[in-house]
């Protein structure tokens, strides 16, 4: 069964865009992670998407990478003829970890959109 730690990451976050919405982040392997993503409220609209997190001693956040999160690719440039594009879907938000951090809330996790999950 999963507890709630309240040191840590792991936890259930409400998100800035979906009122109805919420997140909940557990640790799965090491610096691996399970995420249900859920917009709605209702459990039937969940889906599961892995992720990791950098160094948690990287005060004042750490970056959090959400794998397969938006359900579209992002590609990069080839660096070369022979070369084949990067694409993957990830997104990444920091992580904050210091209460006196100015940029971002202690607990929170926020994205390059402005988007903020907050720990409940």
């Amino acid at each position: 069964m999963w507890k709630k730690n309240a040191n840590e990451y792991d936890g259930i976050y409400k998100v800035t865009n979906y009122p109805n919405g919420y997140r909940i982040i557990r640790k799965f392997k090491s610096t691996k992670t399970i995420t249900e993503v859920n917009n709605t409220g209702n459990p039937k609209d969940s889906k599961f998407i892995m992720g990791q997190h950098g160094s948690l001693f990287s005060i004042p956040t750490a970056a959090f990478t959400f794998y397969d999160y938006t359900g579209h690719e992002t590609c990069t440039e080839k660096l070369c003829r022979s070369c084949e594009a990067v694409c993957k879907d990830e997104l990444v938000g920091q992580f904050s970890l210091q209460e006196s951090n100015t940029v971002f809330s202690y607990g929170t996790i926020t994205f390059p959109d402005k988007t903020i999950w907050t720990r409940i």
